[in-house]
């Protein structure tokens, strides 16, 4: 069978709009928990000069989801967020996308290579509707987790 592109196309996007929202709720998290001067961000061009805060740092996803476990959601299960996205985040970022000649595309993502010149597949799946449907729910049920978590704090003062 072979996939509708067109689906294909939106459902990543689905994904990778998941990941984006999921990452900048995480920053205006953690940022709102330790505040620090900013600018407003829509003004800004390039060549601007910022100071550093969780809004405009080089924090990695798995940074930002530690942070936010440990200084915000103080490791709770019910508003910790899974640090299994950003294996996700990263296949999509460092993986190989292959197509076969019928079906779905692969994605096939591998380890940084030892020092023998060995590296190692750490993430290899189908690419199928119902698999980019899961992940989808994935991302969306963390960033769930965030907007809860601050239903619960707002809610509480």
């Amino acid at each position: 069978m072979l996939p509708d592109l067109k689906e294909h196309a939106l459902l990543l996007g689905k994904i990778l709009g998941n990941l984006q929202t999921l990452e900048f709720s995480l920053r205006v998290s953690l940022h709102r928990k330790e505040p620090k001067p900013s600018r407003d961000l829509l003004a800004l061009k390039v060549g601007d000069v910022v100071d550093a805060n969780y809004l405009t740092d080089y924090s990695s996803l798995i940074d930002l989801i530690e942070d936010y476990n440990n200084k915000i959601a103080n490791n709770n299960p019910i508003f910790s967020i899974n640090c299994g996205i950003v294996d996700l985040r990263d296949a999509l970022a460092h993986g190989r996308i292959l197509a076969p000649e019928s079906g779905f595309l692969q994605i096939v993502k591998f380890s940084k290579k030892d020092k023998n010149s060995k590296v190692e597949v750490v993430f290899a799946e189908q690419i199928t509707p119902g698999w980019l449907k899961s992940q989808i729910k994935k991302v969306h049920d963390e960033i769930l987790k965030i907007i809860n978590f601050n239903k619960n704090i707002f809610k509480a003062n």
